[in-house]
């Protein structure tokens, strides 16, 4: 996508009745990231995702649809969700399940300083092999120490 497509992409986002709000956090090079707050009555995350305890990380716009990554507290919850899913006509594919090592006094779940850091990290190619950043333009970028 060149600058003149996120001009683009941004004045469909305001166009779009659906998105309350978005925000364009960084810019790279070749690429932008936003942080986009739905507004629709549509349920996002449904109250039988909640009522379960699934814990939703990222929800990404995919090729053909979304691309969401969630953590199941146990197996009946995907039972659960894949019931409501055929109750409100949705489909939906596992790409992956991995077995979480976290026992119930542990937590992995990131802040949102910590995801919105790892995220910029991730796209500006900071984990590349070779890299395409250090660690040092990373910390001058987000305006924090370099550790």
């Amino acid at each position: 996508m060149f600058a003149e497509d996120y001009a683009a992409l941004e004045e469909t986002m305001d166009a779009d009745g659906t998105v309350g709000a978005s925000d364009r956090i960084a810019t790279f090079e070749n690429r932008v990231i936003y942080r986009v707050t739905a507004d629709t009555s549509r349920d996002i995350v449904p109250d039988t995702c909640i009522k379960r305890g699934i814990y939703v990380f990222s929800i990404v716009s995919g090729d053909p649809g979304w691309i969401v990554r969630v953590h199941l507290p146990e197996r009946s919850a995907l039972s659960d969700f894949q019931e409501y899913c055929r109750e409100h006509n949705v489909s939906f594919w596992i790409k992956q399940l991995y077995e979480s090592t976290a026992s119930t006094g542990e937590s992995y779940i990131l802040t949102e300083q910590q995801r919105e850091i790892l995220s910029i990290a991730y796209f500006s190619g900071y984990y590349n092999i070779p890299r395409s950043v250090s660690q040092d333009y990373l910390a001058e970028r987000l305006g924090i120490s370099n550790s």
